[in-house]
């Protein structure tokens, strides 16, 4: 489960990175960025808060 964790942060830090980042350059939606390094941070993310972010998470959605 924590894999797919680290996934999800990852991802939605890349997501409102990608979205900031474009919304200010000329370059627009062309703009081009990493994903390993959103990965890396999700993976450290969920090391140091996991548990705690799935129980979060889990009674946000109604599964506790």
């Amino acid at each position: 489960p924590f894999v797919m964790m680290s996934l999800f942060v990852g991802s939605m830090g890349g997501a409102a990175s990608g979205i900031l980042a474009s919304s200010g350059k000329s370059e627009g939606l062309a703009a081009k960025f990493p994903f390993g390094p959103f990965l890396a941070l999700g993976g450290a993310v969920t090391a140091i808060v996991g548990p705690e972010l799935m129980t979060w998470y889990f009674g946000l959605v109604g599964l506790t």
